[in-house]
């Protein structure tokens, strides 16, 4: 019992502080674009190429040549392409496309609209009609949406039509990243599926916005924040997260996993002078609130 104690409390800190870093890197990254004139067409090809060769060298130590089997099935490599680009450079790129466009905040809190599309996505292949709870988060999320969208001001759409859409977008390919590589990870492991849909998005990414060619200039604070970024906020950070997944479980986890978008926007409101509207608070409660709604149930599907 109390070993059991034990893995659940390392468990519990290990998806933390994987939350607390995903949302300081959201924060960076609004740093770096409102002040150092950094773009997420930049920042998002390098960051997934050095996290998924930082993975794959990882695992390629601890498996040797085994990381290389997800290549041998023609189904497995159609599945890890669509995943890499769908589910790791749509997501990342969309993700860090909102932040650029509003804030950390805003960004991170949009992304968790993905909840309620996964519950929408489960009720339609499960074949069953939503529960009470689901059916309360959806109408949660969607006037959180619109509070975000318009600061309270019904008439006017106040959150730029670029943050919004890449925002939406960015929850839609969570749904892709989170349920359409199981299979990949049941077969081939976490670390192994994440780092090649890492590595395969971000060499598309790099191929087709060539942040090579774009100018950036360095002093010791854009590195710090680059380097938080890439290494804590995407090597560190999916690792912790998805180890303490296996100690406590992905309901658990993804209540725990919201101290993202809390972190997200205190580092944002409290380092880099983002304001918020008494709409944009109230809009981030009813969103973040969809997520537990949506993982406590009462049946068990």
């Amino acid at each position: 019992m109390k070993e059991d104690k034990k893995y659940k409390l390392k468990g519990f800190l290990l998806v933390l502080i994987g939350g607390l870093f995903w949302g300081t890197s959201g924060a960076c990254g609004q740093f770096l674009f409102e002040h150092k004139g950094i773009v997420s067409t930049w920042l998002v090809p390098y960051r997934l190429l050095f996290a998924g060769v930082s993975l794959l060298l990882v695992q390629g130590f601890r498996e040797k040549k085994k990381i290389f089997n997800v290549w041998k099935s023609k189904r497995d490599i159609i599945e890890v392409i669509i995943f890499g680009l769908i589910g790791m450079a749509g997501c990342q790129f969309t993700y860090f496309f909102a932040i650029q466009y509003s804030n950390a905040g805003t960004g991170t809190v949009l992304q968790c609209l993905a909840t309620v599309m996964i519950t929408a996505v489960t009720c339609i292949t499960a074949k069953r009609r939503p529960y009470l709870l689901e059916i309360v988060a959806v109408i949660f999320a969607f006037v959180g949406a619109v509070l975000l969208a318009t600061k309270g001001n019904l008439g006017t759409l106040q959150l730029s039509k670029e943050a919004l859409i890449s925002g939406l977008v960015s929850a839609g390919c969570v749904v892709v990243y989170s349920m359409e590589p199981r299979k990949l990870v049941e077969k081939h492991g976490t670390l192994t599926t994440v780092g090649w849909g890492m590595y395969i998005g971000g060499i598309v990414l790099f191929f087709l916005f060539r942040p090579y060619e774009i100018p950036v200039s360095f002093d010791s604070v854009t590195v710090l924040c680059v380097a938080v970024i890439f290494v804590l906020g995407t090597t560190v950070a999916f690792s912790m997260y998805l180890k303490g997944v296996q100690y406590i479980g992905a309901k658990k986890a993804s209540l725990v996993g919201m101290v993202e978008p809390v972190s997200a926007a205190l580092w944002a409101g409290i380092a880099f002078g983002t304001e918020y509207t008494i709409a944009d608070i109230l809009g981030f409660i009813l969103i973040l609130s969809t997520v537990f709604l949506c993982v406590i149930d009462k049946k068990k599907d």
